[in-house]
């Protein structure tokens, strides 16, 4: 008789762990998988280059404290002060080899890598900085090297080197295998730190910093040299934005043929077919505005655009439906802002409407200066639809602005069938206005901005907060705002004299859920231009709205109830591109958004209709048996047999469970 092995209760509850371990990782995984979004952008990498030589171990870094200590606790804290978008790498030099002469030739090649370029894992990269022990030589020409070679083969990059000392390793100088780098074309800043270093160790890392573009700093302790290195490696984090990856059909946009040409070379009829969100869950898109081609060349000295690339998109809108279209071009690291008034281009959204009695005809949009350091361009539309049909958004790009190299957007598109109620705005006295803006308020909460719409960090309206931006960063909050209420904002910079001059002025948009602009009128604050505090004793940058927020069915605009987003850019100095000391010094600014107003009931928004079977696409994602086709014209949905299999999956494991469970309760 075969025997029955009878498993015992221990063992069966652990088997069901592990049975519900594996069915619930794969309902993640596979909601995980549709649901990660790829990032528009980040910060610059950043490589921080250790030095471990054997002088490290000198006890002169505040007490009894070695220099390597201070270095360690240093970088500790700025690995903690890193944002979460932020790739950084760390190396190191002189761990592996003793300082003999017989060991100098080990001893000069001597550089390890402590964690590769890449985000998060604070964890185990500030392990690793622990681990570091001192022993050998300071080769640090070879580090820099090696730091380039690990970062990033285009884009900026920046490296920060920590050291005591001149490089033991040289010929060649550190200086010449920094103009080595430079040479090659490498987009490479370099940021020099001394740590009680000598004279002849400070020449060398100030050339280093001055031939790469980068700063040189002194620090003699702990707390100075995790001061000076959160300096060095603020280079901002960039910004980033999510969405599906969707590349609308590329075209030109030419406008020196007058308006009958325009829709010629948009490649409208083979544009994708997307399918908008309602006003609150926009769909969000990634795709980026082609460069211009040889044969077709950036032209215009005004923002008529004679020539412009565009990227077309196709939605279906019956007769009466209103779409609102958003985009923010965001920042573009490394380039120059312009003068005031200089022309660089703009960013637009223009727009192909039916024709039923012949071909789509074309039409000129919203736009925006493009962007600079630092500074997004932020353009809406809308679209009420006087026919039923398909119709082309259209977002383009031109000027001279960065026209060898594609240009990164974030579109929002959103929409909802014809609304007959009104929800009516009462217009804001000029007494309320100056009372709502005329001063930030005591007491502000620390808060560090997102960097992008959809990572906006919320707030709290109508209490004060304090933050920072270095020149050319912008960072993002949030409030919520209802029907009947209206939203104001009052800033001031708090010690202007920091960047010294180096700066622009410090400026604020708000943003709808649609990417629609919701403040309209105001000033900002340009003191940092000067350096020298506004003679405004309260909020020297007033943003506002006109009135109250309402819904006129003639007149939509896209500004709807629900979590409003504020930008808040410190501009760099017309002409500042590279990284400096003085440039990179974080600014404090306080800010309060403002909420006043009863709230009152809203329009209810219905959604759009799919014109492939009538159907109401759900908000922000696809509807029912349709796609929306990527850059390589494939589809970021599942294929069709994907839901079915995983509801199979759901019963069977459902079923596995329950016999389990049934099979604990016979074996009690």
């Amino acid at each position: 008789m075969r025997g029955v092995h009878c498993v015992p209760k221990r063992g069966v509850a652990w088997s069901l762990a592990v049975v519900i371990a594996v069915v619930a990782g794969g309902f993640t995984s596979a909601g995980d998988a549709s649901a990660q979004p790829e990032p528009v952008g980040d910060g610059v990498p950043v490589e921080v280059v250790l030095d471990a030589s054997g002088s490290m171990l000198t006890p002169d870094a505040g007490g009894e404290m070695t220099r390597i200590d201070a270095a360690k606790q240093a970088t500790s804290s700025l690995i903690d002060a890193l944002g979460p978008q932020q790739r950084f790498g760390l190396l190191t030099y002189g761990t592996q080899t003793g300082s003999s002469d017989e060991e100098k030739a080990a001893g000069c090649a001597d550089v390890t890598e402590l964690r590769p370029v890449s985000q998060g894992d604070v964890d185990r990269a500030k392990a690793a900085v622990a681990s570091v022990i001192p022993r050998g030589y300071t080769p640090i020409g070879a580090a820099l090297r090696k730091a380039a070679a690990a970062l990033p083969s285009s884009g900026p990059r920046s490296v920060v080197v920590v050291s005591d000392g001149v490089d033991t390793c040289a010929p060649p100088p550190v200086c010449e295998v920094a103009r080595e780098l430079k040479g090659q074309g490498v987009d490479l800043v370099v940021n020099t730190i001394g740590l009680n270093i000598d004279e002849q160790g400070r020449r060398d890392l100030e050339c280093v910093a001055q031939v790469t573009g980068g700063s040189y700093a002194d620090a003699g302790d702990a707390a100075s040299l995790t001061e000076k290195m959160k300096v060095a490696t603020r280079a901002g984090e960039g910004y980033s934005g999510t969405g599906q990856r969707i590349d609308g059909a590329p075209g030109k946009w030419d406008g020196s043929g007058g308006a009958d040409t325009w829709v010629d070379g948009l490649n409208f009829e083979s544009a994708p077919v997307v399918h908008p969100g309602l006003p609150t869950t926009p769909l969000l898109i990634r795709t980026e505005l082609p460069a211009f081609p040889q044969d077709f060349p950036a032209t215009g000295a005004s923002r008529s655009g004679q020539h412009a690339m565009a990227r077309t998109y196709k939605v279906h809108l019956e007769e009466g439906d209103v779409l609102y279209v958003g985009v923010v071009a965001p920042p573009v690291e490394g380039t120059a802002r312009l003068s005031e008034g200089e022309y660089r281009g703009t960013v637009r959204v223009n727009y192909v409407t039916p024709n039923p009695n012949g071909r789509p005809s074309a039409s000129p949009g919203g736009y925006d200066s493009a962007p600079s350091t630092g500074k997004p361009a932020y353009v809406d539309e809308t679209i009420v639809a006087q026919n039923s049909g398909d119709y082309g958004i259209v977002v383009v790009r031109d000027g001279p602005f960065l026209a060898d190299q594609p240009l990164p957007v974030q579109v929002s598109l959103s929409g909802h069938k014809a609304v007959r109620s009104t929800t009516p705005a009462r217009a804001i006295t000029a007494t309320d206005r100056e009372n709502a803006v005329k001063d930030v308020g005591p007491n502000p909460k620390p808060v560090t901005g997102g960097t992008g719409p959809d990572t906006a960090v919320p707030i709290e309206a109508n209490s004060p907060i304090e933050s920072d931006l270095i020149p050319g960063e912008t960072r993002f909050f949030s409030v919520p705002l209802e029907w009947g209420q209206d939203l104001a904002i009052a800033a001031k910079a708090v010690d202007p004299e920091t960047p010294k001059g180096q700066a622009g002025c410090l400026e604020a948009e708000a943003l709808a859920p649609t990417f629609s602009k919701v403040v309209d009128r105001g000033t900002r604050d340009c003191s940092p231009l000067s350096g020298t505090p506004s003679n405004n004793r309260g909020a020297a940058l007033r943003r506002y709205m006109a009135s109250t927020l309402g819904f006129d069915p003639q007149n939509p605009n896209g500004v709807v109830a629900g979590r409003q987003v504020i930008g808040v850019t410190l501009q760099s100095k017309p002409g500042q591109t590279g990284a400096s000391a003085e440039n990179r010094q974080p600014m404090k600014f306080h800010m309060r958004a403002v909420v006043t107003g009863t709230p009152v009931s809203g329009p209810e928004f219905q959604p759009l209709t799919d014109s492939a079977n009538q159907k109401q696409p759900s908000n922000g994602s696809d509807p029912a048996g349709q796609s929306q086709p990527d850059a390589a014209g494939k589809s970021d949905s599942k294929p069709v047999w994907f839901w079915p299999a995983l509801a199979l999956g759901g019963l069977v494991a459902i079923g596995l469970v329950a016999g389990t469970l049934l099979m604990i309760r016979r074996l009690g």
